[in-house]
């Protein structure tokens, strides 16, 4: 009879719980997204830079000067305008200045840099966007990957 009646006060409590977790909630808005160019735009210089091929890594920053190195991102009335690099200390394969965008202004993953002949597309993560940028890139096809940090200045 207990177990009778342990079993019903279960199944009753189980119920209960279905019942609450099934209704349906009403949730507030979603309110303005969150400007992604304004707090890209600026100078960054780097951070690090670490070359990668295969399985073995070597962190360029640790033993060379990067320091004359600097890319900077503008931005004309909140959309993405010019860029310029200071130096080609850093192998990016584009061209020291041109037009930049991001592939997707609401959730970016890639820069794309336009130089007028041609179009580069990097790998971009933001690591807390208002400072610092991860950018990945491989100029060759002999797969050497290089990783870019950039801290905005």
């Amino acid at each position: 009879m207990k177990k009778i009646k342990y079993t019903f006060r279960l199944s009753f409590l189980a119920l209960v719980v279905l019942t609450i977790s099934c209704e349906e909630q009403e949730f507030g808005e979603l309110g303005e997204s969150r400007d992604k160019i304004g707090p890209a735009t600026g100078t960054y210089a780097v951070q690090s830079l670490t070359l990668t091929e295969g399985v073995s890594s070597f962190v360029i920053s640790e033993v060379t000067n990067l320091s004359g190195f600097s890319l900077i991102l503008n931005s004309t009335g909140g959309l993405p305008s010019t860029y310029e690099i200071n130096t080609d200390l850093v192998p990016l394969n584009i061209s020291a200045s041109g037009n930049w965008d991001f592939d997707n202004r609401e959730r970016p993953s890639q820069i794309i840099f336009n130089d007028g002949e041609g179009s580069v597309v990097l790998q971009a993560m933001p690591l807390g966007f208002d400072y610092l940028l991860k950018v990945e890139f491989e100029p060759s096809c002999y797969g050497v990957i290089y990783e870019l940090v950039l801290e905005k200045q």
